[in-house]
């Protein structure tokens, strides 16, 4: 499994590449869930496949009384706590969820890079460095 999550991560790592070169241009997207609060949508088309990623809040209850932690030594929070995350996926032309890539660190990069380009940062800055 560790060589396939490499594979996921260089994956992900690529497409931060592709981002941040402008060979890989992201848009805005909406995303509507029940169960989760979605912050930031964002699509792309890659060699005809579609990709999403968003970010997303979830809430996390108490577990039951019932529950064994894996460990005793891990950090307690106060219940219900909220959590962030990241989801990168395969989405059908209908917008519906084909396939999700495991979760890695570096789908908060990626976002960060795909927020950047969608904002126009780059232009902004030029225009205003221009503009005096």
């Amino acid at each position: 499994m560790t060589e396939k999550k490499d594979k996921f991560v260089e994956a992900v790592t690529k497409l931060i590449k592709l981002t941040q070169e402008g060979k890989l241009e992201w848009r805005s997207a909406n995303l509507v869930r029940d169960d989760i609060k979605v912050e930031s949508v964002f699509t792309a088309e890659y060699k005809d496949r579609l990709l999403r990623i968003y970010k997303y809040v979830y809430k996390v209850e108490k577990p039951s009384p019932f529950y064994i932690s894996p460990s005793i030594f891990t950090h307690r929070k106060e219940y219900p706590y909220w959590e962030t995350s990241v989801t990168l996926e395969f989405i059908d032309r209908n917008g519906l969820s084909l396939w999700k890539f495991p979760y890695t660190n570096a789908l908060y990069d990626l976002l960060q890079a795909v927020q950047y380009q969608v904002a126009g940062v780059d232009e902004f800055l030029d225009e205003i460095i221009i503009d005096e």
